[in-house]
């Protein structure tokens, strides 16, 4: 089939509309998970497992994904991973089992992985260079559209219908959006050589896997202990196999000479500590402990979501004016903000101040993202834009990974395995501890984001 002309501006929006689904999903559950916490008597840390194992089994894909799409078809890939996302949605919906649950949503981050992967590199593939920055700023501002919709739709959803309906109306809608890029986008298949390092997927798979069953069994002593540790020895050993091997699953050494790349993507791990975390923390804390109801939250959780969805479209046109730099510095200067504001939350808080910091965190998230997503896929040449894209999604996720890990040990350590509501001063003890951390990895982001602003970065950028 031909290549698709980089003036379609028709497939170019009905890519960036995909945008909106799996997001909305995403962002919806963390205001269904207490019901179905109550429906299925579930624990807290259970219920931090299913957003964490969704995470974790992305992370692990990614990079395979990104090198298989690479010597395959990266828009076969988009397609498959929206729709398998979709048809898992369902099945999460059909399900009364935790495990059972905790199993597909592991199936449904490596879906995530496929079209998280590829996204941005079909979307780069389809728009003209002098474009591609308004175009991901569009992607990004419909991305966080769907995050803004998603508890504000989530919490009528649940008050209404139960949390089930969340899962296939997410589904219904992404099914929807794909039947356009399905029709207009072109594809070839062409078997893939072998370009994946077997042994490298496995040890990644291990150590995520390791850590996030791990951090839900931190307080059970040396069974959490010895956990933890193995998915220490896990990553070391694939660090060691990356440097040791001629097919490396991430090439550490280039990675390292390779100056932009590397800073746009450690300052990416570190913000995106605080991305998802908070939106969990903050939505328990509203439903748990504040009992507000699921449709309030979802409103307060959406605030600071739509917020982020104005300012990402007009952070693409500010860092053209600015420098990329000077507006991811802005950026993660409000995320510290909010972190800061969220240490002071306690028990008898009014319920408005979790609006205030999801908004000082999604300003700065809005900020943020457009600018570092398009300084990390112009450090990598055209016919590597689909491991562009993994990397970039590959830092995001290794920092919401972290944030959860560390939220769901504080939280194991503090109620165990009872729920938040029947430990609501526990809860917030644990809350406290981890907006400690984030703010620190706020304060360790700034510093990164602040050295890249200098006269000499300036004039070398």
């Amino acid at each position: 089939m031909t290549e698709p002309a980089p003036t379609d501006r028709w497939l170019a929006a009905a890519i960036v509309a995909a945008n909106f689904g799996p997001p909305f999903l995403f962002s919806g559950v963390a205001v269904a998970l207490p019901a179905m916490g109550r429906d299925l008597a579930a624990s807290a840390t259970e219920l931090g497992l299913v957003e964490t194992t969704f995470l974790c089994s992305s992370l692990a894909l990614l990079l395979p994904v990104g090198r298989l799409a690479d010597a395959s078809d990266k828009r076969t890939w988009f397609l498959f991973g929206l729709v398998a996302f979709a048809i898992l949605s369902l099945a999460i919906a059909a399900s009364s089992s935790m495990g059972l649950i905790l199993l597909l949503r592991t199936l449904q981050g490596a879906a995530s992985a496929t079209y998280t992967a590829t996204g941005f590199a079909v979307l780069a593939d389809v728009v003209g260079k002098e474009r591609r920055g308004r175009a991901f700023g569009a992607a990004i501002g419909v991305t966080y559209a769907g995050l803004s919709f998603g508890p504000l739709v989530a919490g009528v959803l649940v008050g209404q219908f139960g949390w089930r309906s969340v899962f296939v109306f997410g589904a219904a809608l992404i099914l929807c959006s794909s039947v356009v890029v399905f029709a207009r986008l072109p594809r070839q298949w062409r078997a893939p050589a072998r370009v994946v390092h077997g042994p490298s997927v496995a040890l990644l798979a291990a150590a995520v896997a390791a850590a996030a069953f791990g951090s839900a069994v931190v307080h059970r002593g040396v069974l959490g202990a010895s956990v933890l540790a193995m998915a220490v020895v896990f990553a070391v050993s694939f660090v060691f196999v990356q440097l040791r091997t001629k097919r490396p699953l991430l090439d550490l050494r280039a990675l390292a000479a390779n100056a932009s790349l590397r800073a746009a993507l450690l300052v990416q791990i570190v913000l995106y500590c605080t991305a998802f975390c908070s939106t969990f923390l903050l939505s328990l804390w509203l439903q748990a402990v504040r009992h507000v109801t699921p449709d309030t939250a979802g409103l307060v959780i959406a605030s600071g979501s739509l917020l982020m969805a104005i300012v990402a479209p007009a952070a693409g046109r500010l860092f053209e004016r600015f420098g990329a730099q000077r507006v991811t510095l802005l950026g993660v200067l409000f995320v510290l903000l909010a972190t800061l504001l969220a240490r002071t939350l306690d028990v008898g808080s009014e319920a408005n101040w979790a609006g205030v910091v999801l908004g000082l965190q999604a300003l700065g998230f809005g900020l943020f993202s457009t600018p570092n997503m398009a300084r990390i896929m112009a450090s990598l040449p055209e016919r590597q834009s689909t491991m562009a894209s993994a990397l970039a999604a590959m830092a995001r996720s290794i920092g919401m990974v972290s944030g959860m890990l560390l939220t769901n040990g504080a939280i194991a350590l503090a109620c165990g395995d009872g729920d938040a509501a029947a430990h609501p001063m526990e809860f917030v003890a644990a809350m406290r501890r981890v907006y400690t951390v984030l703010s620190a990895t706020a304060v360790v982001a700034l510093l990164l984001a602040a050295s890249e602003v200098s006269p000499r970065r300036q004039r070398s950028s």
